[in-house]
């Protein structure tokens, strides 16, 4: 399924080992599908919980210089981009008073800005358990 989705959206295969699929529950905790699990498996499952649950592609890189040489890759550049959004909306990056510098680069043509300003912030790449 992940090399599916990943040749579907046009990801490049070099940058393929730097994204995986995660289950995501309940809006707050991010799962990373292991390569014998089945996703459909994953979603007939969700029918019988109560929790709310969804795929998503996430990036499952730690390092910013790596990060920094994906941006090459529209597709990845985007992926980046919109993670790092929305990581900084859940409050897990601090922004502390440049929030404001953020919210002026978050336009589709700024996306490295953007990206080149977070990368500097607390919070930004980790895990948050």
């Amino acid at each position: 399924v992940y090399k599916i989705v990943v040749q579907k959206i046009g990801l490049l295969p070099e940058n393929w080992e730097f994204f995986a699929l995660f289950e995501i529950v309940e809006h707050n905790f991010e799962r990373k599908v292991q390569p014998t699990e089945f996703p459909h498996s994953l979603y007939i499952a969700n029918y019988s919980t109560a929790a709310a649950t969804c795929l998503a592609l996430r990036k499952w890189l730690f390092h910013p210089k790596v990060e920094a040489e994906l941006q090459s890759d529209q597709v990845a550049l985007s992926l980046l981009f919109h993670q790092a959004v929305e990581d900084v909306n859940r409050g897990f990056v601090s922004t502390k008073d440049r929030l404001h510098q953020l919210k002026s680069l978050q336009d589709s043509s700024k996306m490295s800005e953007y990206l080149a300003c977070v990368r500097d912030m607390d919070g930004y790449g980790g895990v948050v358990f």
